[in-house]
């Protein structure tokens, strides 16, 4: 069924958290904001586009840069491709996993790091007023 979620939801969520990378088998390796404060999918949308497995997870992705053999090669890359490719790969190559720590994501509206809907409200309606006045 999916999630009920939009893309707006996604990265109001990506804004909200502050992931800390354990072992990586929690963090989705284009989903999730684990690194340069943005999402992989959005360093380098037409790479993730070529993508043949988006759902993978940091773990997964970086064992044998598995990440770089799900690209599926299209006869017409381009140079934006190739530019958004080094991009990430300059990101990735210094990612350190932690073999047995959980990965961990902390909730940055609330002072202990969780998350309480209420703080995802308020968030939201934060949100929603500062780009009404823009």
């Amino acid at each position: 069924m999916g999630t009920p979620c939009n893309e707006t939801d996604a990265l109001l969520f990506a804004a909200s958290t502050e992931i800390r990378i354990g072992d990586g088998r929690k963090i989705s390796f284009w989903h999730t904001v684990w690194t340069a404060a943005r999402r992989p999918k959005d360093i380098a949308p037409d790479v993730y586009s070529m993508s043949t497995r988006k759902n993978r997870k940091l773990h997964d992705a970086l064992a044998d840069n598995q990440w770089i053999r799900d690209i599926a090669l299209h006869p017409t890359i381009s140079l934006q491709h190739l530019q958004q490719f080094v991009d990430l790969w300059l990101i990735v190559r210094d990612v350190h996993l932690s073999p047995g720590v959980a990965d961990t994501i902390r909730w940055k509206w609330t002072p202990n790091g969780e998350y309480f809907a209420a703080s995802a409200y308020r968030a939201s309606c934060t949100a929603l007023l500062t780009l009404s006045s823009i």
